[in-house]
């Protein structure tokens, strides 16, 4: 793995402890941290795993093949990360962005190590281990329901969950959507006043 990777998953996996255990200023980094993961994964990538630059990507020097294989590894590894990113969050789709990065994992993994046969590239060796890591970070996450982060964040709120899994339920009914903005509402008057 590359330095910056290691740092960004780093600060990831630092900002998801700080946002379980509530302490300020976790959601934001978790939510900047992932995000500059995701650029990471997708433009630079592709660049840095192959070693190419841009100048003699487009010169024709070196082999494109394992750039686009690297490219389509990072958008793979994106829906993994957004997928993430949208169920600590609490944001609708988070389940579909996973299982379509658990998808593409699976497919890039089974073509990079069909490359890596026949090649043996360590290019491809590399893009291997990546999609078995987003697979496994995919498949994990997939597995936790939605309901788990609802009572950890708001479980002192017994309102504000009903109202949210109602909504969840019903995502279309707009007695649902507000029922769920007057909970919320309660919810942060309540932050307010005792503050």
């Amino acid at each position: 793995m590359k330095k910056p990777e290691i740092i960004l998953a780093s600060l990831v996996l630092v900002a998801l402890i700080m946002k379980y255990f509530m302490i300020p200023f976790g959601g934001v980094l978790f939510v900047l941290s992932i995000s500059g993961l995701a650029i990471y994964y997708y433009p630079i990538f592709a660049l840095t795993v192959t070693g190419n630059s841009l100048k003699t990507l487009f010169s024709g020097a070196k082999s494109r093949g394992p750039f686009f294989y690297a490219l389509a590894t990072g958008i793979g590894l994106d829906a993994i990360l957004m997928g993430l990113l949208f169920k600590v969050q609490m944001w609708p789709m988070s389940n579909s962005l996973i299982l379509l990065g658990l998808f593409s994992a699976v497919l890039l993994m089974a073509i990079n190590a069909f490359r890596f046969k026949k090649t043996k590239e360590a290019v491809f060796k590399a893009l291997m281990i990546r999609c078995s890591i987003g697979f496994f970070v995919g498949f994990v996450t997939i597995l936790i329901p939605n309901s788990s982060f609802i009572e950890h964040y708001y479980g002192d709120h017994p309102e504000y969950m009903e109202a949210y899994r109602y909504w969840e339920a019903n995502p279309n009914d707009p007695r649902a959507i507000e029922e769920l903005q007057k909970e919320q509402m309660k919810f942060y008057e309540d932050d307010s006043n005792s503050n």
